[in-house]
């Protein structure tokens, strides 16, 4: 089909060749003005003629009036100061601007409607009323029941309706401190009150907003009120348009009856003819009242295009879809100029596909236009100021010495790439020491002491009465920002940072024009949604290449092939749900936008896109997951596929060719630079095994390699909450403090009186308390000297009460077992172990407790987990695939190490003290081997002995490379479990 804008085109120019340059055409944006000129300038055909005035609706209606449309923060500051004025009390902005757009946005649709404002907000007031006194009496007695019988009167449900409405409540204090009588202003009796000084205030400044804009208009063109419009031209032609507002069909209908008006309207589409069809709803209505003046020679449209409905399992991947599609077009001569393909257009109902389409697009296709621009919040560093605006609305204190910011934010800026590399190992200390002193609320000096290369972003904000500090604020973070990143990324950056510092320097300059003091949230909160709604535009030729779009700029385009992505529900159509003042039943009663015209509006862009297109290709996300409506296929689809025959329509699954890569094993094999690390473990060496090591190579070799050879650890996180590691090490060190506390005899150790336990457990457990207080706070509030007594409170306090009673279950136990030495607390033991005659390993090993109890030596370790203390065999010990008893392996080795360095035959029995088992009376628990208790480590050493010298053997044979382990179960808690790609399966 030839291009609706062509056939306007050319039938002006058969018409009025001579005098076109007296008309002026208007288009409903400026992208169909430059197609249309194009049009015009290839019909023309080398002949001489001078071009007519070509604009769009928005320039139009203000050309008509003396006033320039008002920018956003202009209209923002304005409605600002007339409330306050009006208000006739001080308002602060920061509580204003998070409602104004609805005023804003109410204002301008009372005016693009040409509604009356006295009119409509007398009514909006009303239905408040009507609404405002909806409960019954059963409901008021049972709110005043929970809230109290004065909840009415601060809430206004009581008989007065009007003080529901009241959205102030100010109090004036007087010398006393009293709360005189307060102060209330009727917010809905202020509307229109609010408008008029609103729409003045904009008109003394020279400006309006653009919808009152169109009022003016529609006013100026009224003769019989006195309008003043005095044509520059002999006819204005209307091109393009769908749905109208009042005031537009005000100015058409009032240039019509002058004889100064054309109109002509996109609407050939066999799904336009449709009686049922909310696409042409507002079209058929626009024909009977605005014919048009010419017939433009189109030939009615009955039938659709070839159409191609391929639904992809994935978002992004549809681009690959798209791609593969318009390789297809070009190999097959559809696009015969893959260097110019102006007649193809990819439309984006949602901008986030632009990115990946371009990186997808067939390297064939050399010339490509954007006509949507770049999103700025999809713009890496739109992200990195997001977190610092998170930063700012988190921070404490505003001086150097009292400043100081939430630990995660602060995380989330060090370690962005970028600001990482330019910091420096400074960051990883700074975390490392926040990680370390569990600092939730980290202080400027030290981000400063640490990061000084970026502290820019951390400076202390001065108060000023002009925003000013605010505004050297974020200027410096962007000049911070512009020396941070590489040249190579320094071009797309660089125009992000010159927009943001735009947005800040035009928020700045019109709060100081306006005289507007605000708070930093609320500038940051400004210049975060300035930038949302902006983009950054690409430079090239709007009239070459591949045509790359939105939904709005292919309005009165026409193209031959067309492939359109994201046709799910809930992102085209979308729904824009606006809040407004007025409600959806009074703005139907006045004729105003509803929610209702967007369906129409969705509708009419996708019916007259592909009615004029030769084939059209559509593409949905066709996941379902979870029942997700998001990824239903939109409405527009499912009318396809229900109206449109099968001849000329295909349904298909999109096929796409993901690389995929085979998951190699990890193997570290032992070259010599691993078996020269794995020789400091050797006798002579300075590094030393343990029964810590020796788990980690029985659990998994790989993580022997990584965690004790190589010494990769996993960073401490900061938690709101003590983890199992503090909640033991606060027991530990209690039962040490407890037990050191008592005198030792001549022989070296501590002989254990009942008489010592009782003085811990009769004394109200204050001792026992005061050293658990003390502990928590060294440990998990991490808090020195004087304040290691501070009171616990909440988590704490609970958790320190169930400790308390553990530790006195555990006491009470010992008691029963008095007298008995106790011959180490914490003790260490370091040695070296011969495996044979080649291999000797340093060793090392620190005991929880060692006692001696009627003879027999035992060795105790403290458990806060539920590790499993039996075992079928010692064999299972080393070689059980799943839950390996790892807690007794480690107290055989205790065992085993001990009677190696010392060679005395005197039973020593290994015992689990559990602190997790309050209540259940198993405090003290025995190891078991095959059903039977295990009360001396020697009659299990034989069998024993062996097998860790296996163990040993194989860590130091270099011919055994380090592998993952081959049960899933064991990774569930591994720290390198992301490493190695491994998911732990799931129970």
């Amino acid at each position: 089909m030839t291009p609706f804008l062509q056939l306007v085109a050319r039938t002006y120019l058969k018409h009025h060749s001579e005098d076109i340059h007296e008309f002026c055409f208007v288009f409903p944006n400026k992208r169909s003005g430059a197609f249309f000129a194009n049009y015009l300038r290839k019909e023309i055909s080398g002949a001489t003629v001078l071009m007519p005035e070509i604009t769009n609706i928005t320039d139009f209606t203000a050309s008509m009036s003396h006033l320039s449309e008002a920018g956003r923060f202009d209209m923002l500051f304005t409605m600002f100061k007339e409330y306050a004025g009006l208000c006739d009390i001080d308002v602060e902005f920061d509580r204003f601007v998070f409602w104004a757009d609805m005023l804003i946005s109410d204002f301008n649709d009372v005016d693009r409607y040409l509604v009356d404002p006295e009119a409509i907000f007398v009514n909006v007031k009303r239905l408040r009323e009507i609404s405002a006194n909806y409960l019954s009496f059963e409901q008021k007695e049972l709110l005043k029941r929970y809230w109290g019988d004065d909840c009415f009167d601060k809430a206004g449900y009581d008989d007065d309706d009007d003080r529901f409405w009241r959205h102030i409540d100010y109090y004036d204090k007087n010398d006393n401190g009293e709360d005189p009588k307060k102060k209330f202003f009727h917010l809905w009796e202020m509307l229109a009150p609010l408008y008029k000084a609103y729409t003045s205030a904009l008109a003394q400044r020279g400006m309006a907003s653009p919808g009152r804009l169109s009022r003016l208009a529609a006013e100026s063109l009224d003769l019989k009120r006195g309008g003043d419009f005095n044509p520059e031209h002999r006819r204005y032609v209307f091109v393009g348009f769908n749905v109208l507002s009042t005031a537009e069909i005000k100015i058409f209908s009032r240039l019509q009856q002058r004889d100064l008006a054309d109109f002509y309207w996109d609407c050939n589409s066999p799904m336009l003819s449709l009686d049922y069809n909310k696409a042409a709803r507002f079209v058929k209505c626009n024909i009977e009242m605005f014919p048009s003046r010419y017939d433009i020679g189109e030939d009615a449209a009955t039938k659709l295009p070839e159409i191609k409905i391929i639904g992809v399992p994935s978002g992004v991947a549809q681009v690959k879809v798209a791609g593969a599609e318009l390789q297809a077009l070009a190999s097959s001569g559809i696009i015969s100029d893959t260097s110019d393909a102006i007649d193809t257009a990819v439309v984006f109902p949602n901008e986030g596909m632009l990115i990946p389409m371009l990186h997808s697009l067939p390297d064939d296709f050399t010339s490509v236009n954007v006509t949507m621009g770049f999103p700025m919040r999809y713009n890496p560093l739109a992200a990195l100021f997001r977190l610092i605006i998170t930063l700012r609305l988190h921070c404490r204190g505003k001086d150097e010495d009292d400043l100081s910011f939430f630990y995660e934010d602060v995380e989330a800026i060090v370690t962005t790439p970028a600001l990482r590399a330019y910091a420096g190992c400074g960051a990883d200390r700074l975390m490392a020491l926040v990680r370390e002193d569990r600092l939730f609320q980290v202080p400027y000096t030290l981000i400063k002491e640490y990061v000084g290369e970026i502290a820019a972003i951390f400076h202390p904000i001065p108060s000023s009465h002009d925003n000013s500090g605010i505004f050297d604020y974020l200027k410096e973070v962007c000049r911070l920002l512009k020396v941070v990143h590489s040249a190579k990324e320094k071009e797309m950056h660089s125009r992000f940072l010159d927009a943001y510092i735009d947005a800040v320097d035009d928020l700045y300059s019109a709060a100081r024009d306006y005289g507007v003091k605000m708070e930093s949230p609320a500038f940051f909160k400004l210049v975060e949604r300035s930038i949302n709604s902006s983009s950054i535009q690409f430079n090239g030729e709007p009239l070459k290449g591949l045509q790359l779009m939105g939904v709005l700029e292919t309005r009165a385009l026409d193209f031959d092939n067309v492939i359109m992505m994201s046709l799910n529900e809930r992102v085209f159509p979308r729904k824009h749900y606006t809040r407004s003042f007025i409600s959806d039943a009074l703005r139907r009663d006045y004729g105003m936008a509803t929610l209702d015209f967007q369906e129409s509006i969705y509708a009419y862009y996708f019916y007259r896109l592909i009615s004029r297109a030769r084939r059209a290709i559509l593409l949905y996300d066709s996941r379902s997951v979870g029942g997700m409506r998001n990824n239903e296929m939109s409405r527009y689809l499912s009318q396809l596929l229900y109206l449109v025959g099968r001849d000329k329509l295909t349904h298909i699954a999109g096929v796409y060719q993901p690389r995929a890569f085979e998951k190699s094993p990890i193997i570290m094999h032992k070259t010599p630079q691993v078996m020269e690390r794995l020789r400091q473990f050797c006798a002579g060496g300075t590094r030393r095994l343990s029964a810590s090591s020796i788990n980690h190579y029985l659990n998994c070799k790989l993580q022997f390699y990584l965690k004790d050879v190589e010494r990769y650890y996993e960073d401490d996180e900061i938690s709101d909450f003590m983890d199992a590691g503090t909640y033991g090490d606060v027991i530990h060190d209690t039962m040490q403090q407890v037990y050191e506390s008592m005198p030792v005899n001549e022989l070296g150790c501590r002989t254990v009186h009942k008489s010592m336990i009782q003085e811990y457990l009769e004394s109200g457990g204050y001792k026992l308390e005061r050293l658990i207080t003390a502990n928590i706070n060294r440990l998990y509030h991490k808090r020195k000297d004087d304040e290691l007594f501070t009171p616990l409170l909440g988590e704490s306090l609970i958790l320190g009460r169930i400790m308390l009673t553990s530790i006195e279950n555990l006491l009470r136990y010992d008691a029963t077992l008095c007298p008995f030495d106790l011959i180490g607390v914490e003790e260490e033991m370091d040695g070296t172990l011969d495996i044979d005659d080649n291999l000797s390993v340093n060793f090392y090993q620190r005991i929880d407790r060692i006692d001696r109890v009627n003879g027999r030596l035992r060795f105790v370790d403290y458990k806060t987990g539920s590790d499993p203390l039996e075992a079928k065999s010692v064999d299972e010990m080393f070689h059980a695939d799943q839950y390996r008893p790892k807690a007794f392996l480690q107290l055989l080795l205790y065992c085993h190490f001990y009677n190696r360095l010392n060679s005395k035959d005197i039973p020593i029995q290994p015992l689990i003290y559990s602190t997790n088992d309050v209540g259940l009376h198993k405090y003290v628990r025995p190891l078991t081997v095959n059903g039977e208790g295990l009360d001396d480590y020697h009659r299990v050493m034989d069998e024993f002995e062996p097998m860790l010298q296996s163990t040993i053997k194989e860590i130091f044979d270099e011919n055994v490379p380090f592998t993952q382990n081959d049960s899933d179960v064991k990774c569930a808690f591994c720290e390198f479990k992301e490493l190695c790609e491994r998911k732990p399966r799931e129970y």
